[in-house]
């Protein structure tokens, strides 16, 4: 009877609101995060497995908070945003690499970051990529195709339907560009000005190039022709040139892949499911593979610009991987607590200088910017949606990449 009445209460005191919820959760959140950087002072070597002390401060304010539902909601808080690379936190963007910018969209519109944390919106669109050089961006809604000028003036305009997975691409040496995108099942290339293809007499500013396309962002190789690889319905890698004409076509993969990325210097392309990182040459053979850690599916990676590094993310790690003749040695830099389902690491994205990585955490609210090379530094961004009209951005590329586009869109 004991145990019934008290079970009777619990459920009685977690149905009370509190008063003052949000604010309470708030401030024992900003208690926690400032006991938390004042930590920060002394700096640690990596290693791959890290064990983090929480402080006595910490463990005191879970006990007292966990009694409310706000204090639950700042105990999951204080749970998945302690990280063993100790990073500082800041509510101010500020881009580790400088003169860079990222590109970033969300239901509040699409916005350029630059690397002192100024932000410039572009208007309200779906989907955006940087042109090959990061002067322009092409955009998307659902019935038109744009190009915008960095104020967010709109350059041209065509009318496409649906249109997703965004890049524009310049071959080395050319002045004649391609926008690709992929719109009701069938992969399409626009030219970069919209006019006539190259200018020839009959051609058109949009055609197909391929049907039967799985909804996965198509890459472009780096260098001087044109070479688009995209994911067939029937999971197999196609690399296509800007008519539409077969270059080489994979082996059935095992599963389908949701990421396609080629190094900087084009001379490797990853393949990424949820199990398996797979990297080819720029002929489509097989270089090798990594498989994903138990119970931590892959939610995304990027071969570095550089083409010496594999970055992998699942929802709680970010892992290096070297590679030169083959994958080498691997290497967790960062490592969060673990978290609820959908809660977890989204996004990754190199620097364009390969020096350093981006990766979202939107259960967190944060941007956690990671030292790839050289001495360990890690930067966290928190209350990012805040600078976005509230609302969690999508990374649309880090500007920009010296060789080939700046990366899917």
């Amino acid at each position: 009877m004991r145990r019934g009445r008290e079970a009777r209460a619990k459920r009685l005191l977690q149905g009370i609101s509190v008063p003052d919820e949000v604010g309470a959760q708030e401030r024992a959140w900003a208690v926690a995060r400032s006991a938390y950087v004042g930590r920060l002072s002394v700096p640690r070597r990596r290693s791959r497995l890290r064990f983090v002390p929480v402080p006595a401060l910490l463990l005191g304010v879970a006990a007292v908070m966990a009694l409310t539902p706000a204090g639950a909601a700042v105990h999951h808080w204080i749970n998945s945003a302690l990280s063993p690379r100790s990073p500082a936190a800041s509510n101010v963007i500020s881009l580790p690499l400088r003169g860079s910018r990222l590109l970033v969209t969300s239901p509040s519109g699409t916005w350029i970051v630059k690397d002192r944390g100024a932000r410039h919106r572009l208007g309200q669109w779906d989907v955006a990529t940087w042109s090959p050089h990061g002067l322009y961006v092409a955009a998307a809604s659902a019935h038109r195709l744009v190009a915008l000028d960095p104020s967010g003036a709109v350059l041209w305009s065509a009318p496409v339907a649906g249109a997703r997975y965004l890049s524009w691409f310049e071959p080395q040496g050319s002045i004649n560009s391609r926008i690709s995108f992929i719109s009701g099942g069938s992969l399409w290339l626009n030219t970069g000005d919209n006019r006539q293809k190259d200018l020839a007499p009959g051609a058109t500013a949009r055609w197909s190039v391929a049907t039967n396309v799985a909804p996965v962002a198509p890459a472009w190789r780096p260098g001087p022709r044109y070479e688009l690889v995209y994911a067939s319905a029937k999971r197999q890698i196609v690399s296509v040139d800007d008519s539409g004409h077969r270059l080489w076509t994979s082996p059935r993969l095992s599963s389908s892949p949701k990421v396609l990325a080629f190094s900087g210097d084009g001379s490797r392309l990853l393949a990424l499911s949820s199990q398996l990182a797979t990297v080819f040459d720029g002929t489509g053979r097989p270089l090798g593979s990594v498989t994903a850690p138990a119970r931590q599916p892959l939610v995304d990676g990027a071969l570095s610009p550089d083409g010496q590094t594999l970055a992998l993310l699942s929802d709680r790690t970010i892992t290096l991987v070297g590679w030169s003749a083959g994958p080498g040695a691997s290497q967790a830099v960062f490592t969060t607590r673990i978290t609820p389902r959908g809660a977890g690491l989204s996004q990754l994205a190199w620097s364009p200088n390969s020096q350093w990585l981006l990766a979202t955490w939107p259960g967190a609210d944060e941007w956690v910017f990671v030292r790839a090379k050289g001495p360990p530094s890690d930067q966290i961004v928190s209350h990012v949606s805040q600078q976005f009209r509230g609302v969690f951005p999508r990374l649309d590329g880090w500007c920009c990449t010296a060789v080939g586009g700046s990366g899917p869109g």
